[in-house]
């Protein structure tokens, strides 16, 4: 089942977090599943049942709660977490004690949780698409993680967020964008023209918006064409 969320595209986002954690709420009230596949307006399914490699993955690897492009992107380049590492200083710092002491508070509670658990300033998964496993979800609700409403007004998106919270609740993340794994997200404009996607074995493509070669519609067009060929 597809649940739409409408998040919010300015502004602080710590509310995009919580946004996210209400549909994980409802999901785990609702649903009994396998994994959750977080995915952007602006992701494209591309390939056939990525949610299947993701199954196994997590199946093989219990100890990790999250996959996604994670240190590397598909292209194998590093990823930089310094960015978010920053923030999280400076909102956990002496200033943020006397301007936004909730917030503070409130992130000193997960840091210590999550740096029990190895977690390095600022890790996390591209939010643009993210496979989370149900147990891991099941923990962050258990440690009160679903509920962080002083968050609200931080400067972390809701993938920084994700990636403290799921090292608090003592899971792991992983790369799912390397090698033959089905994930190529980029922030802006796609990683390769469309026709490498495919011969790379891609399922999971970001962003469909913003590349400087193709206009989004040449690219929906692309695979939605490529998808009737394969079915007629």
């Amino acid at each position: 089942e597809v649940i739409k969320i409408d998040m919010p595209g300015t502004g602080p986002y710590g509310r995009l977090y919580n946004g996210l954690a209400n549909v994980f709420t409802h999901i785990l009230k609702n649903y009994e599943c396998d994994m959750v596949l977080r995915l952007d307006v602006d992701s494209l399914i591309i390939g056939k049942y990525p949610e299947k490699d993701a199954i196994l993955y997590f199946k093989e690897n219990p100890t990790i709660g999250l996959l996604g492009s994670y240190r590397k992107g598909c292209d194998g380049k590093i990823r930089n977490f310094v960015p978010v590492e920053n923030i999280l200083k400076r909102e956990t710092g002496n200033i943020a004690a006397l301007i936004r002491p909730s917030i503070k508070k409130t992130l000193d509670r997960l840091l210590r949780n999550a740096v029990k658990n190895g977690y390095e300033l600022g890790e996390h998964c591209l939010g643009a698409a993210c496979f989370i496993s149900y147990p891991c979800l099941e923990a962050i609700q258990r440690e009160g993680y679903l509920s962080l409403e002083h968050i609200n007004k931080s400067k972390l998106s809701d993938d920084h967020i994700l990636g403290l919270v799921v090292k608090a609740a003592g899971y792991n993340m992983a790369d799912f964008a390397t090698n033959g794994y089905p994930l190529c997200l980029r922030w802006h404009g796609l990683s390769y023209p469309p026709n490498v996607l495919v011969t790379k074995g891609k399922k999971i493509i970001h962003s469909t918006k913003s590349d400087k070669k193709f206009r989004e519609m040449e690219i929906r067009e692309y695979f939605r064409n490529l998808r009737e060929y394969k079915n007629g």
